[in-house]
């Protein structure tokens, strides 16, 4: 399985495109900082296409949404609140997976309470469908309270 930087590289400096998927503006405008470099290392550009957690519960949005983000290297969720969304956003996980374009995608769920609250079962429920579908799976809560970086779930 490759990387998401195996991607970047193979990309030729062009945009990747990161799918967002969010519950609060304050958590889009984090994720919007992650993408640019401010919070993690410096990565190239970004396309950025935003999409409210809520709007996913809705069909025709989950199926407009899943359509416009087939190109996607990576599906970022940026959340404060995700449990009581969390079966349909794994619903909606699966319908992206099925029409994706980039193989060598990943997801990466991003707690922005995860210093202070670290709920470390929402990576435990998006593990299983990462692995079924072939993708990289990052979540900032799995390497809270860890010596090496490694979370319980045994990834980085």
């Amino acid at each position: 399985m490759g990387t998401l930087a195996q991607s970047a590289r193979e990309n030729d400096g062009t945009p990747l495109n990161a799918v967002v998927v969010y519950d609060t503006f304050d958590s889009a405008i984090s994720a919007r900082q992650i993408l640019e470099g401010r919070l993690l290392a410096p990565t190239p550009g970004w396309k950025i296409i935003p999409w409210r957690l809520d709007m996913l519960q809705w069909p025709p949005a989950a199926a407009a949404a899943a359509r416009e983000s087939e190109e996607a290297h990576m599906v970022l969720i940026a959340f404060r609140r995700v449990q009581s969304f969390l079966p349909k956003l794994v619903e909606w996980l699966e319908l992206w997976a099925a029409g994706r374009q980039v193989r060598q995608a990943g997801v990466v769920l991003w707690n922005l309470d995860a210093p202070i609250q670290s709920r470390p079962g929402h990576c435990s429920d998006l593990r299983h469908f990462s692995h079924q579908q072939g993708l990289s799976l990052l979540c900032n809560e799995c390497m809270i309270g860890t010596e090496d970086g490694i979370g319980s779930d045994g990834h980085r």
